[in-house]
Parts: C-alpha cells; structure tokens; sequence
C-alpha cells in the first residue's frame, strides 16, 4: 500500500530548533515500510522499518534504518506507535542529537495522519 503522510511532532530533551512538520510517502508490505519524510533536520530522509505488532496491548514497535541526519551515514529508528483511528496514529521515538559539543537523548512524540492508501 502507498500512502502519503503527515506526522507533527514535539521534541522533549533534544533542545530547540527541530522541525515539527513532517510530510512524507511509504510504501508497506505486510510489516516492512520503505519510504521518504521531511525530518527532524528539514533534512529528506529514505527510511525502511520492520513493524512487529501489538507489542504490548495495540502498540506497535518499529525498528529500522534512516538516511539523512547530519553526523551519522545511517540512523536507527525505535519508534512506538497507537493507532487512533483509521488514519491517525500517535507515535513515539527515541531520539539523539549533540549540539554545543554536549549529547542529548530524548523523545520525538506527535501525531501522523495517512492519506490515500489503497
């Protein structure tokens, strides 16, 4: 299925700055998804994910790679995610970033809306 999608996000513990819009396409097939967003950067990132469902109740664990990120070729993705409804899904993530020669983890939280799967 090929989607296009729209995620927002909050980043807590990873300072100021990060873009918090985030458009992207995938496409999935049965639990891989491959596919390109605007990420945190404002920077284009290909991604591919393998999604292990409920988890733990109905959330889902992502794990997969991401391109785009300065300082780093090849990023992991740990990501949980809740579907809201059919086309809304709440996500978490963990997430990095070193600013100012200090390191700092923290959590990319939000809200993805897909449009146009079929």
């Amino acid at each position: 299925m090929i989607e296009l999608f729209l995620a927002i996000s909050l980043h807590v513990g990873l300072g100021q700055g990060w873009n918090q819009i985030h458009p992207g396409i995938r496409y999935t097939d049965n639990q891989f998804t491959v596919g390109a967003f605007l990420n945190s950067e404002s920077n284009v990132s290909a991604y591919a994910t393998y999604t292990f469902e409920n988890v733990i109740g109905n959330i889902d664990l992502d794990f997969g790679l991401a391109t785009g990120y300065t300082g780093i070729p090849v990023a992991p993705i740990i990501r949980a995610t809740v579907d809201i409804d059919n086309n809304v899904t709440a996500f978490a993530a963990l997430g990095a970033a070193s600013t100012n020669q200090e390191f700092h983890m923290g959590v990319v939280s939000g809200v993805e809306y897909a449009f146009g799967g079929n």
